[in-house]
C-alpha cells in the first residue's frame, strides 16, 4: 500500500482522528512521510572563476557540476567598483593542468578572449554559465536566475588570495549567492572586507 493509501485508510484527511488506534496509525504515517519525502537538490550558482594572464586565459569549474564544450561562448565579467567590464569568451578545450593555484576539485578549461577587450593583462573575473543575461550599470540581470533580480559582482584581494563574490542586493549587506577564490604567487594590498572572504 502506498503512503497516500495508508493515509486515507488511517483518516489523514486534514482532521485529527478520534479513535486511539487510528491516531497511532496517523502519527506513524506522518513519520513515514517525513522520512521518505524526497529532498530536491539545490542547483549550484551558474558562475565560475576565470583568470587572464597576458595572452593566456583559464576557467575553473567545480568538478561534477556541468561540462563545457569546445566552441561554447560564455559571458565574462571583470568586476570593478568603478565600472565592470563584460565581454564574450570562448571555450577552446578542457586541459589537465589546474587553473587555480593549490585549490583542487575543479575542472580546467582554456579560454579564448578577444584581443581587443579592455582588460588588464592580469585579471580575475566571473564566467556566467547562463544563455541569457547582460550587464547593466554594473549589475548582471538574467530572466533565468535570481528571479530576474540584479546580481552585483565584487573582486578583492586578501594578501595573496583573490576573492570574487556574487550578491543579491548591495555587496556586503545583501545575500551572497556565490564565492570563488584563487591563490596568487605574490602578496598584494589587502582590499577585502570580512564579508567577502567566504567564511
Amino acid at each position: 500500500m502506498t503512503l497516500f493509501g495508508l493515509a486515507l485508510e488511517t483518516g489523514h484527511t486534514g482532521h485529527q482522528p478520534e479513535d486511539k488506534y487510528m491516531k497511532i496509525n496517523y502519527l506513524f504515517t506522518l513519520l513515514l512521510c517525513s522520512i521518505f519525502t524526497p529532498v530536491i537538490a539545490k542547483e549550484p550558482p551558474p558562475f565560475a572563476i576565470f583568470w587572464k594572464l597576458d595572452d593566456r586565459a583559464c576557467l575553473a569549474l567545480p568538478t561534477g557540476t556541468t561540462t563545457l564544450k569546445t566552441g561554447e561562448k560564455l559571458t565574462l565579467i571583470a568586476p570593478s567598483r568603478k565600472k565592470a567590464l563584460s565581454f564574450t569568451g570562448t571555450i577552446k578545450k578542457k586541459i589537465s593542468e589546474d587553473c587555480l593555484n593549490d585549490i583542487h576539485g575543479f575542472d580546467s578549461y582554456q579560454l579564448i578572449i578577444p584581443a581587443q577587450t579592455k582588460m588588464d593583462d592580469h585579471t580575475h573575473g566571473v564566467a556566467v554559465l547562463l544563455s541569457e543575461g547582460e550587464l547593466i550599470n554594473n549589475q548582471f540581470v538574467s530572466p533565468t536566475f535570481n528571479n530576474g533580480k540584479p546580481v552585483i559582482f565584487t573582486h578583492c584581494q586578501q594578501e595573496d588570495t583573490v576573492h570574487l563574490n556574487a550578491w543579491d542586493g548591495q555587496p556586503l549587506t545583501g545575500k551572497r549567492l556565490w564565492h570563488g577564490m584563487d591563490n596568487l604567487e605574490f602578496a598584494g594590498k589587502t582590499t577585502c572586507r570580512k564579508a567577502e572572504l567566504g567564511q
